[in-house]
């Protein structure tokens, strides 16, 4: 079960949007009958709490946090105090939530997962748990470790699009070029997650990037097409087709 913070000093709109969250399709992996979901009404609050131990997952901040409140000089904004508690190493994923508009450009300050217009639906709560669900799962995901030349070097599962194996070479494909190196197809997939799938001897590909599945290949975010073999399409068919699903769950 993932801990969701509510940050907003407005009582109502707190709850009116956990009672959102709750409402969400994907409620039931996130929040079992809304034990996760915790509101506070104050930035110090929850600070204090995570001095305690609470580390949540996910955190809807309002971005205007009682301006009245300020001695000198402008209020601390929800902003100021995601910059304060959640650093670079955080896999906390951020939703930003304000009715003002002057603010749009000013998150880009921090590490965010979506931004909420007030006033949002139950639909735009949905999609934004969406995203902060998907920027969480990449966050947490291990780093494919290669050797190039003599030297480590690290690339993150979501940024690759598939790898190619050729005798002892074997070849990842990223969306910011290609990483050569020696080793074997079956060790580089048993260390990334399971949307990897395999499609040809020499082939494996991520889920995420493809965009459509032929009889003999599939067809890539980047327009590439990548082999199918005869033995495994059917389990490439079942592979892409579960993950869509899971996806729209």
């Amino acid at each position: 079960m993932f801990q969701i913070a509510i940050v907003d000093d407005r009582a109502e709109d707190a709850e009116a949007l956990a009672c959102m969250v709750r409402a969400c399709r994907r409620s039931s992996e996130v929040c079992a009958t809304g034990e996760g979901i915790s509101t506070f009404a104050t930035v110090d609050a929850l600070s204090a709490r995570m001095d305690g131990g609470y580390a949540p997952d996910i955190v809807f901040v309002d971005i205007v946090l009682d301006p009245d409140a300020a001695q000198d000089g402008p209020a601390p904004t929800g902003i100021d105090a995601v910059e304060r508690l959640f650093g670079t190493g955080s896999a906390a994923q951020i939703v930003y939530v304000s009715g003002y508009d002057e603010f749009h450009t000013k998150v880009y300050r921090t590490r965010h997962a979506a931004y909420l217009s007030k006033p949002f639906s139950e639909e735009d709560v949905s999609l934004a748990l969406d995203l902060a669900l998907a920027a969480r799962e990449s966050a947490l995901e291990k780093p494919l470790t290669l050797r190039v030349k003599g030297v480590e070097r690290v690339v993150r599962p979501s940024d690759i699009l598939y790898l190619e194996s050729s005798l002892h070479a074997l070849r990842v494909h990223t969306a910011r070029g290609v990483v050569e190196t020696y080793g074997k197809l079956a060790d580089a997939l048993s260390q990334l997650p399971r949307r990897f799938v395999r499609t040809h001897q020499s082939f494996a590909v991520n889920l995420d990037a493809v965009r459509s599945l032929e009889s003999t290949a599939v067809t890539l975010v980047s327009g590439e097409s990548i082999p199918v073999s005869r033995r495994m399409r059917a389990s490439v068919r079942e592979a892409l087709f579960e993950h869509i699903r899971a996806e729209r769950r």
